[in-house]
Order: C-alpha cells, then structure tokens, then sequence
C-alpha cells in the first residue's frame, strides 16, 4: 500500500474501496484503524466516515474483538440503506412541492425464482408477493417501483392484497 494524503471522505473512501477491490478477499481483516489512517495520512475520525459508507454499500462489516472485515458483495442487486434514511415515494414528491398520486398497480402471488428467492431469503418456488406501483408527481409518471414481499414474514401471513387501500390513499 503506497502512502498517500487524503482529506476528503470522499476520497478516503475512493481510495479504500480501490484497496478492497484489488487487495482483499471477501472474509479477509482489513488492518487497524491506527495502521490505516497512518498509511493513508488521515485521522482515525475521516476514515470512520469513510467506513460507514463502505459499510452502507456492503462492502465491509465491523465484528468486536475482530475487526474490520471484508464483504464483498454476492449480488449486485442488494443495497444496504440505514432506516433512518429510507422515505416513500409520496413524501419524497410531497417535499418536493408536487401533489402524489398513483397511476398504475398491479399486485400478484407467485412462486419465487432462483433470484427472488436469494433476495428474501426464502426456499425458491415459496411463494411471494410482487406489488409493480407507478407513481406520479403532479399526474406526471415519474417512478416505478417493484417490491418483492415474502407471504409469511417472521411466522405471520402477509396478505398484500389489501396494499391497494394505503397506497391508493399515499398515506406516508
């Protein structure tokens, strides 16, 4: 590892990212923080910023006692957002300063492919329940989205059928 000056998070994380990707193997342990910030000439505080998006985008993961461990991704289709920072359609093009509404739904059970499967973590061929929305700001179609729900969800059924009635309404 070259020694470089970094001050931007932005390119602390570049420049991780580029490390991960070439040097490491997923379930390798990167070096210490002190190490680290050392070899990359910044402190210990910037490279914490740039660890919490590594870790947003899945690609390193801290385990106490062990340290900080490489995860790369086993499908592109996954993307790790905290829950503080996920918000519905219909708020988003509320704040925007446009009035919601929905133009097309569509809500369908079926069997769960290789893919699907994977992604819920269910055996393939359960079933799941696809809901396809397109949403609109201002009765303009700005956005689709395709969400892939498990029937059963930690021991409770899940009925998607009565999803029309909130998203119809865009209760956010």
């Amino acid at each position: 590892m070259e020694k470089a000056t970094l001050a931007d998070p932005t390119d602390i994380t570049v420049r991780l990212r580029k490390m991960i990707e070439s040097d490491f193997e997923d379930g390798d342990r990167l070096p210490s923080e002190v190490k680290l910030s050392e070899t990359l000439g910044v402190s210990r505080a910037k490279l914490r910023e740039a660890f919490g998006v590594l870790w947003q985008a899945g690609l390193i993961e801290k385990k106490w006692g062990v340290g900080t461990i490489v995860c790369k991704p086993k499908d592109a289709n996954r993307v790790v957002v905290p829950l503080p920072y996920i918000r519905s359609a219909p708020a988003l093009i509320r704040e925007s300063g446009q009035d919601p509404s929905l133009s097309d739904l569509a809500i369908v059970r079926g069997p769960a492919d290789a893919t699907v499967a994977d992604l819920l973590d269910i055996p393939q061929a359960s079933e799941f329940w696809m809901i396809d929305r397109v949403f609109c700001a201002d009765d303009v179609p700005i956005q689709r989205t395709i969400d892939a729900v498990p029937t059963t969800i930690e021991g409770e059924g899940f009925d998607a059928t009565g999803f029309y009635v909130h998203t119809n309404t865009l209760v956010a």
